[in-house]
């Protein structure tokens, strides 16, 4: 980024008349890893590595075979892993990816608990549709209690003359109101009361376990899956840095005969970065 700033810097400077003699930067591409090659030695790599490269130990030669395939593949997976919004589809994706089983186990602890809750809320289907009955009688209750209200103002305005027979009247609209709000309190009590029972039935041990079962596996599956993309960020990132800047303690370390060394070496491609465009 700094030298394609100094670049435009320089060019903008030459085009205002500064006349300008910028030497290029000299740079040099290693290919540290491809000619790892001609070196024999066996390797442990680190976790992250190891997990990536599928085996605890690798051979020089079958490390800079494969380097450049496993970053493909890390690639790959955070693309797939980045795709993954549900718990079960997360939790196939790893159980496809442990040959221990391990998952699988977990997949279908996970899918008995979802099985479980799934029958109690089948269970409480009854008590749903009593609360949505009772819930269409109470939006009833309040339509017919707005009506009573406009038919008794409508009234009192229109009479002038308060005979017995208004006055009943009068009486009889204050005697349904009453009625219709005893109507509608016993609706909302039914109503929490049919609430409150199936509460306890969705809530109950039971269900309570399931969900305890289901919280852990997800907690466990999302833990797994920040343990790949760490993996594979690792993976990615480190190998490609040093393969531009290999440490220079690596070479005895790794190839005594210093072969690795001399390939890396016939292997260097010089480049020059110019200054000025």
């Amino acid at each position: 980024m700094y030298v394609r700033r100094t670049r435009q810097m320089n060019d903008t400077l030459r085009a205002h008349g500064l006349e300008l003699d910028m030497r290029p930067i000299l740079r040099i591409r290693y290919n540290t890893w491809d000619a790892l090659a001609a070196g024999r030695s066996t390797l442990r790599p680190a976790p992250h590595l190891a997990a990536a490269f599928g085996q605890p130990t690798i051979t020089t030669p079958d490390f800079a075979a494969a380097w450049q395939q496993v970053l493909r593949e890390q690639r790959r997976l955070l693309a797939q892993v980045a795709a993954i919004r549900k718990p079960v589809e997360l939790l196939t994706f790893l159980a496809n990816r442990d040959p221990n089983g391990l998952w699988e186990q977990r997949t279908q602890s996970y899918q008995a608990a979802r099985h479980t809750l799934r029958a109690i809320r089948t269970g409480t289907l009854d008590i749903q549709e009593e609360v949505a009955r009772q819930q269409s009688r109470l939006k009833e209750y309040r339509a017919l209690g707005l009506s009573l209200q406009v038919q008794r103002g409508t009234h009192f305005r229109g009479v002038s003359n308060w005979t017995a027979e208004e006055t009943s009247r009068r009486a009889e609209f204050a005697r349904q109101m009453r009625a219709n709000e005893e109507q509608k309190r016993q609706a909302r009590h039914e109503i929490a009361a049919l609430n409150e029972r199936r509460a306890r039935i969705e809530r109950g041990a039971e269900a309570s376990a399931a969900r305890v079962v289901m919280a852990n596996i997800e907690n466990e599956a999302e833990l797994a899956r920040l343990q790949l993309v760490r993996n594979a960020l690792l993976t990615i990132e480190g190998l490609t840095h040093t393969n531009h800047r290999p440490s220079a303690w690596w070479f005895p370390m790794l190839d005594s005969s210093g072969e690795w060394f001399n390939r890396i070496v016939a292997t260097a491609e010089l480049y020059a970065e110019p200054l000025l465009s």
